[in-house]
């Protein structure tokens, strides 16, 4: 089922790439009716503790609500094309 525990093992996964410098690409999650803002929570929260507060930077990550999202915040930031995680509603 989209946006079940597969989902969450492949954002996972891409997210954590980063950290072991397989891409340098920020990951968007597409947080359509809400469905991942717990997720999100649980994530911001962990960027302040230790020892994932110096590992989690602002820009790991990006929550859009739309499809075109990513795209607007790539030509506005200027940071590279992200990889987008979409659960299905």
């Amino acid at each position: 089922m989209p946006g079940g525990p597969g989902t969450l093992e492949e954002f996972f996964e891409v997210f954590s790439w980063q950290f072991l410098k397989i891409h340098d690409k920020p990951v968007a999650l597409m947080n359509v009716n809400g469905y991942w803002t717990k997720l999100i929570e649980a994530m911001e929260y962990m960027s302040t503790t230790e020892p994932l507060k110096a590992r989690i930077p602002a820009a790991a990550f990006i929550v859009v609500e739309t499809p075109e999202e990513p795209h607007e915040s790539v030509a506005i930031g200027g940071i590279k094309p992200p990889i987008v995680c979409t659960p299905v509603a």
